[in-house]
C-alpha cells in the first residue's frame, strides 16, 4: 500500500512511542513472580490486621466521644433518619412517622440529584408519596458534574432514572433542560467536541449523544463578532516528560504540586496573551489588547487557589481570589500568627516549627529533625533547647533570647507596639516586601498591626484573648479580611486593587 514518506514516518515515530511506553509499564508492574506477591502479603498481613483493629477502636471511640459531648456529624444524621423512617430494615418497609410524612408532603423536591447517595435516595423515597407518578421532582443537574463519589454520591440514581422517564409506559415525565446560556458557542462546540471521545456507558456513565450534547442559547455573543477564536486545550502529562529536559532547572518538576504545574501552564499562557492578543472590548465595540483584568481563570472548587497565587506571584502576575478564607490563610500572616503563639506559650510544636522554618529563622528540614530528635517525647521547645547545649548555633540562640524578650513585653505593653517590633527586628516585613507580591504582603502585615490596634480599643486585651479571637474567628468560617468579592462565581482573576492607594 502507497503512502508518503513523512505520514510513514509520523505513524512509526507514535508506533514507538507507544512501544517505549508500554515497556516501561510492563518493567515497571509485571516484572515479579506471583511468589514474590504472596512474600508480600504474607508480611503486610500482621500490619494490616493491627491497622483494622486500630481503626474499629478509633470508630468505636469517635462514636462514644460523640455520645459524651452531645455531637453528631452529618452522616449520623443521615442514619438517625433512617431509623426513624424505617419500620424494618430488612424489608425497608416505612414507618408510622414516615407515612405521615407521605401524607403531609404535596411535593419533594431534590436538587442536583445526580449527587444523591442511597442513604439519601432512600429517606426521600421514605417522605414522598411513590403511587401513580409520585410528587418527587428531581432537578438532575448534569450526571458528568457529579463529583461527590467520594461522600458516596450514585450518579447512577440519576441514569435509571433518566432512562426509564423517557419510557412511554413510565408513569415519570423526563424534561431536558440541555440549553447553555453562558458559554460562547466556540467553547461549547469545543467541550461536545471533546466530551464525545471521552464519555461512554463504561466511562462516565453515559453515552454522549444528541441528547447529552450543550446546546447553544445564548445569542447575545452574536452582537459582538470577533473573528478567529479558537479553543485551546492544554495537556500537562507528568508521566511522559523526559528528565533530561529539566536538568537545568532548580525544581524537578516531577516533584511539584499538580496545583503548582498547572499554575505554571497558567501563567505561561497568560504571559503569551499580554501585549499580542487582541480582544474585543465590550464597551466600545472595537478591538484592543489583552489586559490582566480581562483574564478570569474558573475553577471546580477552590482548594488550588492559593497555590494558584502564590504561584503567580513569583511569576509577578497580578492576581486576587474570592476566598473567604483569603487574609488569614496568607503564608505572611501564618508566619505571623504562628510566632504570636509561640510569644504565647512556646510549648506549642506546630507553630514553634512553622517559625523555625520560616524565613524568620530558616532552619532546614535535616535541622528541625536534629533538634526533635535531641529530646524525644518532650515538647518542641524543651527539645530545642537541649539542641542549643549541644551545638554552638548562634544565630538560632539569638532567636530564643528574642522570644524571651518578646514575651516579657507581650505581658507588660500594647499588643500592637508588640507585633511592630518583631516587624523590624526580625526583619520579617522588609523580607516580604522583597519577593513576588510583596505589596501585597506588607499589606497584609500591615493590616494584622491595625486589626490588633483596633481589638485593644475594646474592653478586651492581651495577646492570649486576641489570639482566641481569631482561632473563634477560623472556628466560624470567618475571615479579619477578604480579597475583592467578585460575586457568586468560583474564580480567580488577575488584577487586583493595590492595598497602598
Amino acid at each position: 500500500m502507497e503512502c508518503a514518506e513523512d505520514k510513514k514516518e509520523q505513524v512509526k515515530e507514535l508506533r514507538d512511542q507507544v512501544k517505549q511506553r508500554w515497556s516501561t509499564i510492563a518493567s515497571d508492574w509485571f516484572t515479579r513472580s506471583l511468589a514474590n506477591h504472596l512474600e508480600d502479603m504474607q508480611e503486610l498481613h500482621p500490619t494490616i490486621e493491627q491497622l483494622t483493629k486500630m481503626i474499629k477502636q478509633f470508630k468505636a471511640g469517635y462514636q462514644e466521644a460523640k455520645k459524651d459531648k452531645g455531637l453528631v456529624d452529618f452522616a449520623d444524621l443521615e442514619h438517625f433518619a433512617l431509623d426513624i423512617l424505617l419500620e424494618d430494615k430488612e424489608t425497608q418497609t416505612a414507618s408510622s412517622i414516615a407515612k405521615d410524612l407521605q401524607e403531609k408532603f404535596t411535593e419533594v423536591m431534590i436538587d442536583e440529584y445526580q449527587d444523591t447517595n442511597i442513604v439519601q435516595e432512600t429517606i426521600l423515597t421514605l417522605v414522598s408519596n411513590q403511587q401513580d407518578g409520585g410528587n418527587m421532582f428531581m432537578v438532575g443537574g448534569d450526571v458528568k458534574q457529579s463529583i461527590y463519589r467520594f461522600r458516596h454520591a450514585e450518579p447512577t440514581l440519576f441514569i435509571e432514572k433518566y432512562k426509564r422517564f423517557a419510557r412511554e409506559d413510565d408513569p415519570g415525565y423526563r424534561i431536558d433542560l440541555a440549553r447553555n446560556f453562558r458559554s460562547r458557542e466556540e467553547v461549547l462546540t469545543a467541550a461536545n467536541y471533546i466530551f464525545r471521545q471521552l464519555f461512554d456507558q463504561k466511562v462516565g456513565d453515559i453515552d454522549y449523544d444528541q441528547d447529552a450534547e450543550l446546546i447553544y442559547g445564548n445569542k447575545d455573543y452574536e452582537q459582538v463578532p470577533f473573528p478567529d477564536i479558537d479553543t485551546e486545550l492544554l495537556i500537562i502529562d507528568q508521566e511522559t516528560q523526559e528528565q533530561d529536559t529539566f536538568e537545568e532547572e532548580l525544581e524537578n518538576e516531577q516533584d511539584l504540586e499538580k496545583a503548582q504545574l498547572e499554575a505554571r501552564g497558567y501563567a505561561t499562557k497568560i504571559k503569551s496573551w499580554i501585549g499580542t492578543t487582541e480582544i474585543m472590548d465590550k464597551h466600545t465595540g472595537q478591538p484592543r489588547k489583552v489586559e490582566y483584568r480581562d483574564i478570569v481563570i474558573l475553577l471546580r472548587s477552590m482548594t488550588w487557589t492559593p497555590t494558584i497565587m502564590e504561584e503567580f506571584k513569583k511569576q509577578g502576575i497580578p492576581v486576587y481570589a474570592e476566598l473567604s478564607t483569603g487574609y488569614l490563610a496568607a503564608i505572611e500572616i501564618q508566619v505571623m500568627i504562628s510566632l504570636l503563639k509561640v510569644i504565647d506559650n512556646p510549648r506549642q510544636d506546630i507553630p514553634l516549627a512553622s517559625v523555625l522554618k520560616s524565613p524568620i529563622v530558616g532552619l532546614s528540614e535535616d535541622q528541625l529533625a536534629k533538634i526533635r530528635l535531641a529530646k524525644k517525647g518532650a515538647s518542641y521547645y524543651q527539645a530545642l533547647k537541649a539542641y542549643l547545649k549541644t551545638t554552638n548555633d548562634d544565630s538560632l540562640q539569638q532567636f530564643v533570647d528574642q522570644l524571651q524578650r518578646f514575651r516579657r513585653e507581650a505581658r507588660q505593653g500594647a499588643l500592637s507596639t508588640l507585633i511592630w517590633e518583631i516587624y523590624q527586628e526580625t526583619g520579617y516585613y522588609d523580607f516580604v516586601g522583597g519577593i513576588p507580591g510583596g505589596r501585597q504582603r506588607q499589606a497584609n502585615l500591615r493590616a494584622l498591626f491595625d486589626r490588633a490596634k483596633s481589638y485593644e480599643s475594646t474592653s478586651f486585651r492581651g495577646l492570649f484573648r486576641f489570639l482566641r479571637f481569631i482561632e473563634r474567628m477560623e472556628e466560624k468560617g470567618d475571615d479579619l479580611g477578604a480579597a475583592k468579592a467578585l460575586g457568586g462565581t468560583r474564580r480567580c482573576g488577575t488584577d487586583y486593587d493595590d492595598p497602598q492607594k
